[in-house]
């Protein structure tokens, strides 16, 4: 009660932190008591949160932020190897440990490219090596259910940040930044397979094992971003058609429809096929069958006599 109190009081004002301020005593005296609790209340020689990881993750992770240069938040400086064994020291207090550390470096440096407007991939070549010391921790059976609430958590953050563009990947990227679907692509799938594979929670009713749900992740993000993009093209050819009347003009639009989806395809061959062949090797054909059933979809029920409007709402 007596550190909300404390906490409410700090919105209105801020906390006085002289050496003589009772306000800075009490709320040592508070943290201090909830710090040394240990999981079973047994004596412990280690303080830190016994409730999980609220307080001691954001210290830890505001620790780690420190590596990047003020001047140019997408640079790390030269003194990190330094840092990194400084704060390891703080390990001990804190309650890290090195699977815990490894979580939370690769989040402060896939966070750090996010915030930075995604100016620099190598900050998220470097995430993407991390998770790979994640996924060996990850397969541990000595793991704490606290941890893997943790890796849960931040693996699902950045699976769904990266598959948000990769299953609209036609919308984030064109031809002057497509190759950072080479950064990107390779930590989603990690992630999902991290995800799917390694992470079980253990619980009171027993353990409960996440299926691996991954699939063929790039035949899906191909199928899903090529569906995106024809829907945005018969959005951009409805408002044409509206002013149309059935038949000989529908037909031209329809003609029109299909050099769009030409354009399409073209530009899935050009720019994505090249690189998403690394991960599957026939993307370009995974592609141009996605392409032909949505363009068929459309072409069927228009053959079979139906409105062409109605056909592209039924679509859409």
């Amino acid at each position: 009660m007596r550190l909300r109190e404390i906490v409410r009081q700090s919105e209105n004002k801020p906390i006085d932190t002289s050496k003589t301020s009772d306000t800075m005593r009490t709320l040592c005296n508070v943290i201090v008591s909830l710090a040394w609790r240990s999981t079973n209340g047994n004596p412990s020689d280690v303080c830190h949160w016994a409730d999980g990881f609220p307080l001691s993750i954001h210290l830890y992770v505001a620790l780690l932020q420190s590596i990047f240069d003020v001047r140019d938040e997408t640079l790390v400086l030269d003194e990190i190897d330094e840092m990194l064994e400084l704060m390891k020291k703080t390990w001990s207090t804190l309650g890290i440990t090195r699977p815990v550390h490894n979580l939370c470096f690769t989040w402060v440096l896939f966070h750090q490219y996010v915030v930075t407007s995604q100016m620099e991939p190598d900050l998220l070549g470097a995430s993407h090596a991390m998770l790979a010391e994640v996924a060996n921790d990850a397969k541990k059976l000595d793991r704490e259910a606290l941890y893997v609430k943790l890796l849960t958590s931040v693996l699902a953050s950045m699976q769904g940040w990266t598959e948000k563009r990769l299953l609209s990947y036609h919308d984030y990227f064109q031809r002057g930044n497509v190759g950072l679907i080479e950064n990107l692509l390779p930590l989603a799938l990690s992630s999902s397979k991290i995800l799917g594979e390694d992470v079980t929670i253990s619980q009171g009713k027993g353990d409960v094992k996440l299926i691996d749900y991954s699939g063929d992740r790039v035949d899906y993000y191909i199928r899903a971003s090529i569906k995106t993009a024809f829907s945005k093209v018969i959005e951009n050819t409805k408002a044409k058609i509206l002013a149309t009347e059935e038949g000989e003009e529908a037909a031209a639009t329809l003609l029109h429809l299909a050099k769009e989806t030409e354009e399409l395809a073209l530009r899935e061959r050009e720019c994505f096929s090249p690189i998403l062949k690394r991960w599957h090797s026939v993307a370009a054909g995974v592609a141009s069958v996605s392409l032909h059933q949505c363009y068929g979809s459309i072409l069927m029920q228009y053959l079979a006599g139906r409105s062409f409007i109605s056909t592209l709402e039924r679509y859409c």
